[in-house]
């Protein structure tokens, strides 16, 4: 097994067990950091970063995100996976849904992933290259 690829299982694995869940207003936001990574993880040095880490992302989104209301209304909770492309200088952009349980909770997934700061830019072979970061989010009333 190559060094590289060590250490990636190593980082998945490490990134599995630092997944935490949180509270904001009889909700429960999950980022399932496993699934957070570079669409060509295998093929980049270093993946998009978050400034301040995952913790970090994970509590402006914590701060950040409003449960639908509608969604709330009639119990609904699942999962959005957002995909954007990080630039060179670490700026998202080109947000889509990759997967959804429900579009009630879409256009909140969205604006909420759409006002992160931006992330350290991926690096491959010491140059800053663009990549594609998946971001899912989960909403699930408590």
């Amino acid at each position: 097994m190559t060094k590289r690829r060590l250490y990636l299982y190593f980082l998945s694995a490490l990134l599995l067990v630092a997944c935490k869940e949180s509270k904001q207003q009889g909700q429960v936001l999950n980022i399932d950091k496993a699934s957070l990574k570079a669409d060509s993880l295998f093929n980049v040095d270093k993946v998009p970063m978050f400034k301040g880490g995952y913790d970090a992302m994970l509590k402006y989104i914590e701060q950040n995100i409003k449960y639908p209301e509608v969604a709330k209304s009639i119990n609904l909770e699942g999962r959005v996976i957002v995909a954007a492309q990080v630039d060179k200088k670490g700026k998202l952009s080109n947000f889509s849904i990759v997967s959804s349980e429900h579009k009630y909770l879409n256009a909140e997934a969205l604006r909420v992933v759409g006002t992160l700061p931006d992330f350290e830019p991926a690096m491959d072979g010491g140059k800053v290259v663009e990549s594609e970061i998946k971001i899912p989010v989960f909403f699930s009333l408590k």
